[in-house]
């Protein structure tokens, strides 16, 4: 499948590929698990969680929309998330001074953590 090349992309010196990578991941996991399965297992959650880390703004927000697209629902991935420290790392990005990051960094917060309290009151502030 193109998981693997796609993640690999990931880290392109080129931050026009490797943002155009974390847009495909993004919509190839928009709604499908199956999909979201093969991501996962191929280890996109830590590339797109050091997007998040030492991107650009571009890459940053990418990196967070594509996050939004793993389903919280399904035990593996949450641990994944977990694990690759992706939720703490998309709170930090709710300080972030590029508006488009905080936004994505916001929905996907809500979408992988509105269960915890924290996180809830973080998306109040």
């Amino acid at each position: 499948g193109a998981a693997p090349i796609l993640i690999a992309l990931l880290s392109d010196k080129a931050e026009r590929i490797a943002e155009t990578a974390a847009g495909t991941l993004r919509n190839i996991m928009a709604r499908n698990h199956e999909n979201q399965l093969r991501v996962v297992q191929a280890q996109a959650i830590p590339a797109l969680v050091r997007l998040l880390e030492i991107g650009r703004p571009t890459l940053q927000a990418e990196a967070a929309a594509a996050l939004r697209n793993i389903s919280p629902e399904d035990k593996m991935f949450k641990a994944s998330l977990r694990s690759a420290r992706a939720i703490t790392t998309l709170r930090q990005l709710l300080d972030h001074t590029d508006e488009r990051v905080r936004q994505e960094a916001r929905d996907a917060l809500f979408v992988l953590a509105n269960d915890d309290p924290e996180v809830r009151e973080a998306l109040k502030g």
